[in-house]
């Protein structure tokens, strides 16, 4: 039998009796006699056939074992802890899970059979721990860490050898190392869009298209192009300029001695080969002449044609003409071409008494000597000499002397020295030599003889009055008060009388205003060019002179955000000056959004500072308004949030992260404006917002969706508080009988018509003095006459009081500046 020795069950007989073991029942049976088997029944070992309740090793007989099919899986956590397991395995299929680690100081193994595959720490001087990624990774990646023992799964794209530099020439730049860098460096072409080809700053070409005639430069010289070589013209022939005058059929290009002209060709345009003058006489007309080619000087002469009638065949005899002054005789001329002054009418009958058909026709005839044309001396408008096809346009007599020079001059000789055009209305010209200043201009106008113009050295100058108002010098620059213009435009004025100022005013019922117009393209006058995006266009500048130059203080310009040719986009920028450097300030831009602080702005108004973005210091509330109708029950009227900025605040805004909101309590109408506050922030750890306090309408506050503080009447009604405190003095005398005048008395009403109570429940009054003191008062918490919009206090003071000092016309309360501070509570 098994008998327990104290320490172990052991096989014994029966208290050392002999006899012959017949049977067993229960947990163990036996079978034969008297040699029996022993059967175990039962052979579940539990803590209930343990008589301590644990199983030891003195429990278990040297060199036994529990196979493994008699092992329970442990699967509840802390069952094996510590140093349970100290040594020899776990075979079979058994399990183990635990929410604890798995230690061993040698290895871990994972068997296949036989084989097995091992994992070994090295040596190490601190702890090492990896976590694996949560997903598997896909074919041929590799578990990488972060440094940290965070493993991830990586694709290795490269393979073989261990790369230990690189070594790169320009263009290309590498930081070595076994993990070497590799870039381009900048080309030093500015990245941008060229004429046909958009490049990087390091060079790439990322964009291009077909060149065109346009695209090409303008050509010079001989032929000239505009455009590219889109429009192409030949300007010159061998330096020599082309007339733009369009030909006409059979016309031909000839040198007019200062450019090739188109004109037809005739005699008249033929050249001796000899002297280089014309061929032609300038005159051969008549019926009598002829034209006589000289071979030395290859010119022709003109002529008469002289052939005596002998000559003529057929003529016959003629009869001779004699040279005289009767009828049919020959006028002989005086040897130099002129007609003989005997021969000439007489003075007294002169060209003038004869009337001309239609034209008065002089031809070659000269007026010698004291001769003269008498012409009436007309009008401006009735000229006495005058033309055909324009008979009010010609030469009238208005006083002076007139004449054509020998040259071909005008020549006038006008004893004020000026020629007065149209009258006495037109404008005032002085010519011929002199000097000429503002006070005595060259072109004045009527009666204004010191208003005009005047030139000088290199300029031109206007006056008014005698002083220069006015000068455009050599370069362009025009002056407006200041004699040397370094601007287009310069004006200088002395601050008086508005003289600085540039007045534009509208006067008009159009649409149409007076604006100033800040015009910007690139290329050239003649080819114009769209501009691109962060191209200045214009600037208004504030400067002051420091003694050494005009400084800038501050400047307004406005910059082109995109390229114009693709989409017109632009902004204002905002700059001023600190320590005499400007910076923008402030930028709105093409979509209206205004940016204070930075130049990309993401709403309506972007603040961003080191320092407090929003100072307001004024008497006036800051009043955000909502613009549109009546908002209804909850809706969000305004509100202030705070906004962490995103990661990629170029793009865009994280929602607020804490703000405070005015929500409307109820459908707004004319009569009708319940609104609210509601409080609103993130906890820690989160990004999502939740309201915190709100504090409805009526004055109830919620916190965390609690109602706190709130007192409501037997209705539901909430109760206000309203707080108030009177102005010292102003107390009455309250006669009341002392008794030996041992105190005194007084009322005070207090009004408490702020608190625009419908209904008071209570006031809560205390007493407070100005001056004296008030421990010696009584009936400072007895409350009359309560209304909604006032009460009465009754206060006595203890002393030694009687008519003398405590009367109707003056009593201690009022020299000691009492005064009540309440509490009411109403609805």
């Amino acid at each position: 039998m098994l008998k327990y020795d104290g320490g172990k069950w052991v096989p014994a007989d029966d208290m050392g009796t002999s006899g012959a073991l017949t049977g067993l029942t229960g947990d163990v049976s036996s079978s034969g006699a008297p040699s029996a088997t022993v059967t175990l029944n039962d052979n579940v070992v539990t803590s209930a056939k343990i008589v301590d309740g644990t199983i030891v090793n003195a429990d278990i007989a040297a060199g036994a074992a529990i196979t493994d099919s008699k092992l329970a899986t442990l699967t509840t956590a802390g069952k094996v802890s510590g140093n349970a397991i100290i040594s020899g395995t776990i075979g079979g299929s058994t399990a183990i899970n635990t929410s604890g680690l798995i230690q061993t100081s040698t290895g871990l193994r994972v068997y296949s059979g036989s084989n097995y595959v091992e994992l070994k720490a090295p040596t190490l001087s601190q702890n090492t721990s990896y976590e694996l990624p949560f997903s598997d990774g896909s074919t041929g990646q590799l578990l990488t860490t972060d440094g940290g023992g965070k493993l991830s799964w990586t694709t290795i794209t490269t393979s073989g050898g261990t790369v230990t530099g690189v070594t790169a020439s320009a263009p290309l730049v590498s930081s070595g190392g076994t993990a070497p860098v590799i870039s381009l460096n900048n080309s030093g072409v500015a990245a941008g869009t060229y004429d046909r080809v958009t490049v990087t700053a390091k060079g790439l070409v990322t964009g291009g298209s077909n060149v065109t005639a346009t695209d090409l430069p303008n050509l010079a010289g001989d032929v000239t192009s505009t455009a590219g070589l889109s429009n192409s013209k030949v300007e010159k022939i061998q330096g020599i300029p082309v007339a733009s005058t369009t030909p006409s059929l059979g016309q031909i290009l000839m040198f007019d001695s200062s450019k090739w002209n188109v004109q037809y060709f005739g005699f008249g345009e033929l050249r001796s080969t000899v002297t280089g003058n014309t061929q032609m006489p300038a005159s051969c007309a008549t019926a009598n002449k002829t034209l006589n080619w000289s071979a030395i000087t290859d010119t022709f002469t003109c002529a008469n044609i002289a052939i005596a009638n002998t000559q003529v065949s057929g003529l016959g005899t003629a009869s001779t003409k004699d040279f005289g002054d009767s009828a049919g005789n020959l006028v002989e001329l005086d040897g130099s071409g002129k007609i003989p002054a005997a021969l000439l009418p007489a003075s007294g009958d002169n060209l003038g008494n004869h009337t001309a058909t239609t034209n008065l026709n002089m031809g070659t005839y000269n007026i010698t000597n004291a001769g003269k044309i008498y012409l009436a001396d007309g009008a401006w408008n009735t000229p006495s000499l005058s033309f055909a096809s324009s008979p009010s346009t010609g030469i009238s007599n208005s006083g002076g002397i007139m004449k054509f020079t020998s040259g071909g001059n005008l020549a006038m000789d006008l004893s004020a020295t000026s020629l007065i055009l149209n009258g006495s209305f037109g404008p005032l010209m002085r010519l011929g030599g002199g000097s000429f200043t503002a006070a005595n201009p060259t072109y004045s106008f009527g009666g204004y003889s010191s208003s005009g113009m005047f030139p000088g050295t290199g300029m031109l100058g206007f006056s008014v009055n005698g002083t220069e108002r006015l000068r455009m010098d050599s370069n362009g620059m025009i002056g407006v008060g200041t004699t040397s213009p370094t601007r287009r435009l310069h004006i200088v004025g002395d601050g008086t009388d508005y003289g600085d100022d540039i007045f534009m005013e509208g006067v008009n019922s159009e649409t149409a205003v007076p604006q100033i117009s800040l015009v910007r393209s690139r290329g050239t006058a003649s080819t114009r060019n769209p501009i691109l995006a962060n191209d200045t266009i214009g600037t208004l500048a504030f400067r002051g002179y420091d003694n050494s130059t005009h400084a800038y203080s501050a400047r307004i310009s406005s910059n082109a955000e995109t390229d114009f040719a693709t989409a017109v986009n632009g902004n204002l920028r905002f700059y001023t000056a600190a320590a005499g450097t400007d910076a923008e300030r402030m930028r709105i831009t093409g979509s209206g959004n205004v940016g204070i602080g930075t130049t990309s702005p993401l709403s309506t108004l972007h603040i961003k500072s080191n320092e407090a973005d929003v100072v307001m210091d004024g008497t006036n509330p800051f009043v955000v308004q909502r613009s549109t109708a009546y908002p209804t029950a909850s809706m969000e009227v305004a509100g202030i949030g705070y906004r962490s900025e995103s990661p990629t605040p170029s793009t865009n805004l994280w929602p607020p992260q804490a703000n405070v909101s005015f929500r409307a309590t109820e459908n707004h109408t004319a009569s009708a404006q319940g609104t609210g506050l509601s409080i609103s922030t993130t906890a820690n750890g989160s990004t999502t917002r939740q309201e915190r306090v709100k504090i409805d309408g009526a004055g109830d506050v919620t916190v965390m969706g609690k109602l706190i503080g709130a007192v409501k009447d037997t209705s539901g009604n909430s109760l206000r508080a309203c707080v108030g405190s009177s102005s010292p003095g102003g107390w009455t005398y309250y006669a009341v009988n002392t008794t030996g005048g041992t105190w005194c008395s007084a009322y005070k009403d207090i009004s408490t018509s702020s608190c625009n109570f419908s209904t008071v429940f209570n006031y809560f009054p205390t007493l407070d003095a100005s001056v004296g003191s008030h421990w010696v008062t009584f009936g400072a918490t007895s409350v009359y006459n309560i209304t909604p919009t006032s009460f009465r206090i009754y206060i006595g003071i203890l002393g030694s009081y009687d008519s003398t000092n405590c009367n109707a016309s003056a009593v201690p309360h009022n020299s000691y500046g009492y005064y009540i501070r309440w509490m009411g509570v109403g609805l």
